[in-house]
């Protein structure tokens, strides 16, 4: 959809502009002025890289959504290629018009994550772009940093009031920034609250959630998202469930900002984190609810979090129906095809034979009909 409501504003209202730049938001700051470094080119398009192939140990997602798109050979044959994100494009508006007439026409009937960027990668590749300019924005000194897997072998440096790009330069937009603890405390520090001092006293798990709840009952926010980036990264969150999804709750009362949405993806990275582990029935029930509400709203969902709450309501399904609760069971079917995540052949036949069960012929088949073609 973005690419489409895009494509839609530069038709109409393209001529009022030289450049445009597409943007994801929570996990983007601006450093500099992103447009005026290639003002002088007539066209161009940039590629900003991560530092990464596409085929690296730490996301082989990048891989498999060329393979998703393109098959196996085009997959195989940008394996080593540097990962071009799709979270920020940089054009002159000819130059970005033309790559989203492309981008639409691979996309326009995909719902399934990272067939965009798969696109955007390969169109770059295989110099289908069509632009006389493309510029390259890679992590050492380019224009764009997009930071998520280069920090991973890369030390970044930060001055006092900037990101700096692998060469030492100052990027003018640092992308994925919460990827890394530092690049948050020092944008917090610039762009944020300054004169904010929590109380650290007690940074156990417990007493530190215990904290960010109260924070976000507030509507304090900022300041919750803080002390759950700085303290409770990488935390073992398995006895404190209910405290996740209170937090969760608190947060969905509240008006949504970049920030809340970024609070929400970290309660949803500790619940995942647990591998289902201190689940009790309830705790599951609450989380499906939540999430459906966010997808139906199209708030903040992970695609690691999606999968994760489709196994634990798979699993809910299996042991509704050894207790014959089958209504409950066709709840979670439900539920599960609202989280926009491939659903593989054992899920349809589960399906197919609760359907025969229960005499529901006409579903059954359809199930059926899809483990097959899964």
């Amino acid at each position: 959809m973005r690419w489409t409501e895009a494509k839609k504003f530069l038709d109409e209202r393209g001529d009022n502009y030289n450049q445009v730049l597409l943007t994801d938001l929570r996990d983007v700051v601006f450093q500099g002025d992103v447009f005026e470094k290639y003002a002088h080119l007539k066209s161009f398009i940039g590629c900003p890289t991560e530092g990464m192939a596409l085929k690296n140990k730490y996301n082989p997602a990048n891989y498999n959504w060329v393979k998703n798109v393109f098959g196996q050979a085009e997959a195989d044959k940008l394996a080593d290629c540097e990962i071009i994100c799709a979270g920020t494009v940089l054009a002159t508006v000819d130059a970005m018009k033309k790559f989203l007439v492309k981008m639409i026409d691979v996309v326009k009937t995909s719902s399934r994550l990272g067939d965009d960027q798969a696109t955007f990668n390969y169109l770059a590749r295989e110099n289908l772009l069509d632009v006389e300019n493309v510029v390259w924005m890679d992590c050492w000194d380019g224009l764009i940093l997009s930071a998520g897997f280069f920090h991973k072998e890369h030390p970044l440096r930060l001055s006092e009031t900037a990101i700096l790009n692998g060469n030492g330069g100052v990027p003018a937009l640092v992308h994925q920034y919460p990827s890394y603890p530092k690049f948050i405390e020092l944008v917090d520090k610039v762009y944020r609250d300054k004169n904010f001092q929590p109380d650290e006293n007690f940074k156990d798990t417990r007493s530190m959630l215990e904290q960010i709840i109260h924070l976000t009952a507030l509507g304090r926010i900022d300041e919750a998202y803080k002390l759950f980036a700085k303290h409770l990264h990488g935390r073992n969150f398995v006895h404190y469930v209910d405290l996740l999804l209170e937090l969760w709750e608190n947060i969905l009362k509240k008006n949504f900002t970049p920030t809340s949405e970024l609070l929400m993806l970290s309660v949803q990275g500790a619940l995942a984190s647990t591998a289902g582990n201190g689940f009790q029935v309830e705790h599951v029930s609450k989380m499906a609810g939540f999430t459906n509400f966010c997808m139906k709203n199209r708030i903040a969902v992970s695609f690691i979090f999606r999968l994760f709450a489709g196994n634990i309501l798979f699993m809910l399904a299996n042991h509704l129906r050894d207790a014959k609760q089958f209504e409950e069971c066709f709840t979670c079917f439900e539920l599960i095809e609202t989280l926009e995540i491939n659903l593989d052949q054992n899920y349809h036949l589960f399906k197919a034979r609760i359907c025969r069960e229960t005499g529901k012929k006409s579903e059954a088949l359809a199930s059926y009909e899809k483990a097959l073609n899964a």
